[in-house]
C-alpha cells in the first residue's frame, strides 16, 4: 500500500487499486448463512463508489437521523471486521498491511491521545515488521479533535454523526444534506460523507445516500447500495 504524504493527494490514488485496502469483503461472522458472504465487509457496490477502498488518510464519517438506522452498529461491524483481519494476517503468517482499531470516546488531551495511538502503531510494526495503519472509530462528539490531528493522515478514521428528525424524506440529497447541515463544519474534511436510512417499502433494509465522496460521483436514489439488517444479532450484509 502506497501511502500519500499529503492526504488530498488521495483522490490521484482512488484509480490505483494496489494502493488500496478493499474493505468489500473481510473475515467472516460465526455460522454465516450463504448471503453472507463478505462477512464483516460492506460490500461490493459501496467499495466500488468510493473509490476502490481506503488508505492511510481516508476519512468517512456515516450520518443518520436520531434512531431512523443503526450507523453507529455498521462502523463498528467495520472497525469489528477490520481487527479480525488483523488477527489473521498475524495468526495464519499472512502478507498485508495490518489495521489495528482504536475507539476513541472521549479526548482530555489531543496531543497525548495523538501520541499514543503512533508510538501504539510504531510499536506494532517494530514487533510485526509489517506496515500498519491503525483504524481509529471516533465518537461523533470528538469530531473536531480529530481533524486537528495532523497524525490522522496515516490513519483511516471511521465515525458518525446524528441529525434531529426531519419532514424531508429520506434519502433524497436535500435530506442528506440536511444531515451534513453547515453546522457540520468538518465535512470539508471529509473524504466521504455519507447517510443512512431504512426506506419505508423496504422492511429491514438500510440505505446509503451520500452527501459528498472526494473521488467520484455521488449515485442517483436508485442507485445506492443497502444492505439487510438482522436487528437480533446487529449484523448488515450486502443486498
Amino acid at each position: 500500500m502506497t501511502n500519500p504524504i499529503e492526504h488530498l493527494s488521495f483522490a490521484d490514488l482512488a484509480d490505483k487499486t494496489k494502493s488500496l485496502l478493499s474493505l468489500a469483503t473481510l473475515p467472516p461472522w460465526d455460522n454465516p448463512t450463504p448471503d453472507q458472504s463478505n462477512g464483516h465487509g460492506w460490500g461490493e457496490a459501496f467499495d466500488s463508489i468510493i473509490g476502490g477502498g481506503v488508505c492511510a488518510g481516508t476519512m468517512i464519517c456515516f450520518g443518520a437521523e436520531t434512531g431512523r438506522s443503526a450507523h453507529t452498529d455498521l462502523v463498528m461491524q467495520i472497525a469489528d471486521g477490520l481487527a479480525l483481519r488483523t488477527s489473521d494476517l498475524i495468526k495464519y503468517g499472512k502478507p498485508g498491511v495490518l489495521t489495528p482499531v482504536v475507539h476513541i470516546s472521549q479526548i482530555a488531551d489531543r496531543d497525548a491521545m495523538e501520541v499514543q495511538i503512533k508510538t501504539f502503531a510504531a510499536n506494532l510494526a517494530r514487533i510485526s515488521s509489517r506496515e500498519v495503519m491503525p483504524v481509529v472509530v471516533v465518537d461523533e462528539h470528538q469530531q473536531i479533535d480529530i481533524r486537528r490531528m495532523d497524525g490522522r493522515r496515516d490513519w483511516v478514521v471511521l465515525m458518525t454523526t446524528t441529525a434531529p428528525p426531519m419532514e424531508t424524506r429520506p434519502g433524497t440529497d436535500k435530506w442528506c444534506a440536511a444531515v451534513f447541515g453547515e453546522e457540520y463544519d468538518l465535512v470539508p474534511a471529509l473524504d466521504v460523507a455519507v447517510a443512512l436510512y431504512a426506506p419505508d417499502a423496504e422492511k429491514n433494509v438500510i440505505k446509503a445516500a451520500f452527501h459528498k465522496i472526494r473521488w467520484g460521483a455521488i449515485p442517483e436514489e436508485k442507485d445506492q447500495p443497502k444492505w439487510n439488517w438482522e436487528r437480533s444479532t446487529g449484523r448488515f450484509w450486502p443486498v
